[in-house]
């Protein structure tokens, strides 16, 4: 066996749609919550892999490097970073991020990027998958909505309850298959971002405190709505209830947009869309993405051709299967790919797990290769 052989895990994270909350104040037992759901495209696809030397490769890198500290410090693997050093004190790992969706767009990029950073330093040094409290606890994710933590364990159409002040995370309320020739348009503007960080944070105290009769309706538009229609198939149902609800939530936060949405354009776009024929138009989180539902692939890209044509250059537009699978995860030895899952396959996320039993056993196999080999 060469042992100078690598261990190597490929996490391949898709992106977040969330279509708003049910509510963002401070003033009701039962706080935020929402839903959203998960696309196959942009994706995030990050390497962990054993190495001599710590590395961080590609940009973002003090992005990777904070994240990798923090998990690792809070497990008690490193010592905290301190101001002037040189260099992270991770033990023998390098992180490698290929590919990740643009930040503060709408797309989640920050929590598919920590669970993904979360399962694969936990999967190359022990062989297991972190669970989800784990990661929002240790890296600090969720505070307001847990569809992206989710989203990366199960894949989906998602909602989460809402949580109260004494909860970490939101709990998962329900999680449904969203059909397999549906597929999502995304029309982003670009070189426009969404809120973040004290912006966001100042739009949350600026925002309409949300009343005890706004998150009723908007539980009751989900629930009585989005959910059966999704259930059933119903694609346009499911378009205008989810259309319904994005625009309910936007109604939140009039005072730090440009009305229901986070760009001047998105008002244009959203109306156009839905006189073409697509009815499910939402914002993701504050934009300035939009997702169209199409009903398959055919439609979509003839709506993608409409709104290039209208719109011109103001509008990069796609189209992305949904995701239903979660995370994707592989283990590659030396070169060669020995186990292949992802995350929905795999129990539980809210519960202590391990990977599935086949992979154990090849995991095992590998770390023999400190083991001299026999002569």
């Amino acid at each position: 066996m060469n042992r100078n052989a690598t261990k190597e895990v490929v996490i391949t994270a898709p992106a977040r749609i969330h279509c708003g909350l049910f509510s963002a104040g401070q003033s009701l037992p039962i706080e935020f919550g929402g839903c959203g759901f998960m696309v196959n495209a942009p994706p995030t696809i990050l390497r962990v892999k054993e190495s001599i030397n710590n590395c961080f490769g590609n940009t973002p890198g003090e992005r990777v490097a904070n994240l990798v500290e923090k998990w690792n410090v809070a497990l008690g693997r490193s010592q905290p970073f301190k101001a002037g050093d040189c260099a992270r004190i991770v033990a023998n790992v390098d992180v490698q991020l290929e590919r990740q969706p643009p930040q503060h767009v709408g797309f989640g990029s920050g929590t598919q990027l920590a669970a993904a950073i979360a399962v694969g330093l936990s999967l190359l040094t022990d062989g297991e998958v972190p669970n989800l409290y784990d990661i929002a606890f240790r890296l600090d994710r969720g505070k307001r909505s847990a569809i992206g933590l989710n989203g990366f364990f199960y894949g989906g159409f998602l909602v989460d309850r809402g949580r109260s002040s004494q909860e970490q995370v939101s709990p998962l309320q329900t999680r449904l298959h969203i059909p397999e020739e549906w597929r999502c348009v995304l029309i982003c503007l670009p070189d426009s971002v969404g809120i973040s960080g004290s912006a966001e944070q100042q739009a949350f105290e600026k925002c309409l405190n949300g009343s005890q009769r706004h998150r009723s309706r908007a539980i009751d538009c989900v629930r009585s709505v989005v959910l059966p229609a999704l259930a059933n198939s119903c694609w346009r149902e499911f378009g205008e209830g989810i259309y319904e609800f994005n625009r309910m939530s936007g109604e939140l936060f009039r005072a730090t947009q440009y009305g229901i949405y986070g760009h001047a354009l998105a008002e244009d776009i959203v109306r156009f869309l839905r006189r073409w024929g697509i009815t499910g138009v939402v914002q993701s989180s504050w934009g300035p993405t939009l997702a169209a539902i199409a009903c398959d692939q055919e439609q979509a890209v003839l709506a993608c051709r409409a709104i290039a044509q209208y719109f011109g250059h103001a509008v990069d537009v796609d189209v992305s299967e949904f995701n239903n699978q979660g995370a994707n995860v592989e283990v590659w030895d030396d070169g060669r790919r020995i186990c292949e899952w992802t995350m929905a396959s795999v129990d539980r996320a809210h519960e202590p797990r391990d990977v599935p039993s086949e992979t154990v056993a090849r995991l095992a196999l590998i770390n023999e290769r400190e083991t001299p080999e026999a002569v």
